[in-house]
């Protein structure tokens, strides 16, 4: 086996055990908001079905494998367990893996294949300061990921999670601060993008829902995007970022339309705005600046 092949192999080995390890913080993740939703407490107590209450054996509950292998049905009373469990599992494994490739310190010094990935906007020198960065942003992601999906079912979110939000910012921001890599005078250029995302995002709740007679953009949205707007670099990612959250929405709103008129939707469902804003987030953090110097003709 030659040196290549080798890398490939362990680069391979790395991102599979990295995979398995955020699928198996989602599968915990998951379990811990069902039970304190539910009131019950989260130490003790193995995982049972949320149908049946069956005690769910070990190999009935691996992340991602197990549902695949049950074939997305409980093993005892073969009723459908929610896809939302295995998405979530899914999404959380591909972040981490994401997080590995792209943003950990690890990143700049992977070899050459197709695998190793350079990080797009993260400067990622190998310090102490670049590490705790990467983990918050990791953290982040993995807040977007599951508020998205909570949104999509339930058309709302707790408000504990924009505390999340706040907290990861703040750490950043003091991070930033302490290290030297930013300056008191540059929080105010960051603080007025914030207020005016959060301004327009009000504007457009007040016209939907004084004119148009329609929902508008929830607080907990507009308080998202505020927060979010303080981890982009620039005006250009935030202007990237906004017009890519409307531009999904309106797309994703046809073809539910679409499907309405055809007959094959029989109740057109609510859509959420949340997973679209942090879709364009995450787009924008990776490709702002090019999607900037594409749609608006900025350079970042």
């Amino acid at each position: 086996m030659d040196s290549l092949t080798f890398l490939k192999l362990m680069n391979v080995g790395i991102t599979v055990f990295f995979f398995a390890i955020g699928s198996i913080i989602a599968s915990f993740w998951a379990l811990v908001a069902a039970r304190l939703q539910e009131g019950r407490g989260w130490v003790k107590g193995r995982s049972e079905c949320d149908y049946c209450r069956h005690l769910i054996c070990w190999w009935q509950n691996i992340p991602v494998l197990s549902y695949l292998f049950l074939r997305g049905r409980c093993h005892y009373c073969h009723r459908r367990i929610k896809a939302s469990y295995f998405i979530w599992e899914c999404l959380l494994g591909l972040w981490t893996v994401v997080w590995l490739w792209y943003l950990s310190p690890l990143a700049p010094y992977a070899d050459q294949t197709s695998l190793a990935i350079r990080p797009p906007f993260f400067s990622v020198p190998g310090n102490l300061l670049a590490l705790l960065q990467s983990l918050l942003f990791l953290c982040l992601g993995a807040v977007l990921l599951w508020t998205a999906l909570v949104d999509l079912q339930t058309q709302e979110i707790a408000d504990g999670w924009l505390w999340t939000v706040l907290a990861l910012t703040v750490a950043k921001y003091g991070l930033d601060l302490g290290y030297g890599s930013l300056s008191l005078g540059q929080i105010g250029p960051v603080l007025l993008r914030s207020l005016g995302v959060g301004a327009v995002f009000w504007v457009l709740d007040w016209v939907a829902r004084r004119i148009w007679k329609r929902p508008g953009i929830g607080l907990g949205d507009t308080l998202m995007v505020m927060l979010l707007a303080w981890w982009l670099p620039s005006v250009g990612e935030l202007a990237v970022m906004f017009l890519l959250a409307f531009w999904l929405g309106a797309i994703v709103g046809l073809l539910i339309l679409g499907f309405a008129k055809l007959g094959r939707v029989k109740k057109q469902p609510t859509i959420a705005f949340l997973p679209f804003i942090n879709l364009a987030f995450l787009l924008s953090c990776f490709w702002g600046q090019q999607l900037s110097a594409w749609i608006l003709g900025l350079n970042g």
